[in-house]
């Protein structure tokens, strides 16, 4: 699936990517960014999200209880205003393994650090994200992307989670870049927003269920070195349909509270003003 071959072919220079990355700053400069940032301390990131307003803070990928998280296996980017506060963030982890299946780690991390429904730890039974026995490392995982309630509408969220996206290609090379989305957030377009050119079911079956609804029916999305040069080529997504006009219209229906399905609600949208707004 993600073999070395075409690994091999599609695989971007590092002046391609420092390009696309600037073109992303620059962009997000332009919307009302003071700062774009990016770093490797979780102690740091954990600040950043106290700022965001994120309700638990980090999530169980960045957990330090629940991880050992060196700085050489972190990223992490943020949007500062001109006080000084981060009003996005987004977060990302090298898995450098080659030699160990994607799927082994994703069923041995979700078991070890998820809470279940009723207590004690989640049980995934065998089968479950059985195409990514497939994936050939090393890997990165992104996750933790929020956004600032008063900062909301202007597509913070798709263009840092893009501009990390390649700087942590950059630094690690990796094979595939990989997170989890709801379902419903698949079904409007929001992964294609961020960056992601693979949305697939994970095909996960629990024995015992995540205490968090968010995790009981995960998409698996990603993208590999051609979606990375395709990244590249169009950081800003300038000739990228997001969206259909059946989700259009199912997201006119539909008024979601949560804070990251809320948050993509507004990237979205703001993403198809500029697009509308480029001459054709």
């Amino acid at each position: 699936m993600f073999g070395d071959f075409w690994v091999r072919i599609f695989r971007p220079n590092e002046l391609m990517i420092s390009n696309a990355i600037s073109t992303l700053y620059r962009e997000l400069i332009s919307l009302g960014a003071a700062d774009v940032i990016v770093a490797n301390e979780v102690a740091a990131f954990e600040l950043a999200t106290e700022q965001v307003g994120k309700p638990n803070l980090v999530g169980e990928h960045f957990r330090r209880t629940l991880n050992t998280l060196p700085p050489d296996q972190v990223l992490w980017a943020g949007v500062y205003d001109s006080s000084g506060e981060c009003a996005c963030t987004v977060a990302s982890q090298h898995l450098p393994f080659a030699d160990r299946s994607l799927e082994r780690h994703v069923i041995e991390f979700f078991e070890r650090c998820f809470e279940a429904e009723g207590g004690g730890n989640v049980e995934i039974r065998r089968g479950s994200f059985a195409f990514l026995d497939l994936a050939a490392g090393p890997f990165v995982y992104v996750g933790e992307g929020h956004v600032r309630s008063d900062a909301r509408g202007k597509n913070y969220l798709g263009l840092l989670q893009r501009l990390l996206i390649l700087s942590a290609y950059y630094k690690w090379q990796p094979n595939l870049v990989y997170g989890f989305m709801e379902p419903r957030m698949i079904q409007r377009g929001y992964h294609t927003n961020w960056g992601y050119s693979i949305a697939r079911p994970s095909g996960v079956i629990w024995q015992k269920q995540p205490a968090m609804s968010v995790w009981r029916d995960p998409y698996f999305v990603g993208l590999a070195s051609e979606g990375i040069c395709r990244l590249v080529e169009d950081p800003l997504m300038h000739g990228s349909a997001r969206r259909s006009e059946n989700s259009k219209t199912e997201t006119n229906i539909h008024k979601l509270s949560e804070t990251a399905v809320s948050d993509a609600d507004n990237e979205v949208a703001q993403a198809e003003r500029q697009k509308s707004a480029i001459p054709s």
